[in-house]
């Protein structure tokens, strides 16, 4: 009993320790990530950007996808491309993510509502608030590190404004209504596609005389590859 007693005295204490360790280590990364904001660490992988190896504090404009960011941009703000169609034109004209995937509608929206496309870079969104879990949650906005970097910059600040707009918009809409736009037709959520299960959504194709076709959704915000329906 003795014996036993002293073990689990021992595996208490150690335990203990560990944690302790755990928590000073948790401490000391937190610091350091604190001090990289402060100075705009900027993202490992963005679209838009290449990561200069070795420097977490630079990056270098891809002109290439920098163009295409300004089209999503223009696509959204001038033409009024709902997400989906912008994922959609993207796709069917052989444009990858910078992960080499198809464009999603979540991925367009990340796009628009990334301010690292007007020169800010921001730091400090979440928090972990379990060491031993890593369990996080978001700050509130007025904690964010912000910086500066203007040599970042793709999008004009007013088109971004206006896209943010948008979003706010729409998404205002969809709670107000519990409808999204696809949603205000009778057929809308009742025809469903045999092959991916996708709902399907209503299209008008403007040529010279307007038709209305309806479409697998799944298909078409994701391209041909993901349902031949």
């Amino acid at each position: 009993q003795t014996s036993s007693d002293s073990s689990e005295f021992m595996l208490t204490m150690l335990s203990a320790i560990a944690q302790e360790e755990s928590a000073n280590t948790s401490k000391r990364v937190k610091f350091g990530k604190k001090l990289n904001a402060e100075k705009g660490k900027v993202p490992n992988f963005i679209y838009g950007y290449d990561k200069i190896n070795g420097d977490y504090f630079n990056l270098i404009i891809n002109e290439k996808e920098a163009e295409v960011v300004q089209r999503i941009f223009y696509l959204y703000t001038v033409k009024k491309f709902g997400t989906s169609r912008i994922a959609k034109v993207l796709n069917q004209e052989g444009y990858k993510t910078k992960r080499n995937c198809n464009w999603s509608q979540n991925a367009i929206t990340r796009i628009l509502s990334n301010e690292i496309y007007i020169g800010h870079v921001i730091n400090g969104k979440e928090e972990v608030v379990d060491f031993l879990t890593g369990e996080r949650q978001a700050r509130d906005e007025e904690k964010w590190m912000i910086v500066e970097r203007p040599e970042f910059q793709i999008i004009d600040k007013e088109v971004f404004k206006k896209a943010s707009r948008l979003l706010k918009q729409r998404k205002k809409s969809f709670l107000n209504s519990g409808k999204r736009e696809s949603d205000k037709y009778i057929f809308s959520k009742l025809i469903r596609c045999n092959n991916c299960g996708s709902t399907f959504r209503r299209l008008v194709r403007k040529n010279k005389n307007s038709t209305i076709t309806w479409v697998c959704s799944g298909r078409n915000s994701k391209g041909a590859d993901t349902c031949p329906n």
